[in-house]
């Protein structure tokens, strides 16, 4: 069973962790035993991806996100194989944004941890 923690904003000066744009960024993460198939969140969908265990992958939000930054819904959908989907897909947790940083959704064996 996947499960999440918090959403929290990294507010860590560190120019890997924080953007110079105007706009705010999303990171996952994995350490799932197959493979990140598709992203979703609202003005956004990102698809055909093969975001696999030990890996990340960015994405900057450059049109901002409709309806706000705070409490923003994300999709994510998991691939166990090439073939089949996960049956705890598509997860969903709520995330606050910022612009200029990055919100990182880490999805490790079992959980989910969120961090901005």
């Amino acid at each position: 069973m996947i499960t999440f923690f918090a959403c929290n904003l990294n507010t860590d000066t560190d120019n890997q962790t924080q953007s110079n744009n105007n706009y705010p960024t999303l990171k996952i993460s994995s350490s799932y035993s197959g493979y990140i198939y598709r992203v979703g969140l609202a003005g956004y969908s990102f698809d055909d991806l093969r975001i696999e265990n030990n890996e990340s992958k960015s994405f900057e939000l450059k049109n901002g996100i409709p309806g706000g930054n705070t409490n923003v819904n994300v999709n994510i959908t998991f691939r166990p194989d090439a073939i089949h989907i996960d049956n705890r897909s598509p997860l969903s947790v709520k995330c606050d944004f910022q612009n200029g940083k990055t919100t990182t959704i880490s999805i490790p064996s079992g959980t989910v941890s969120i961090s901005n």
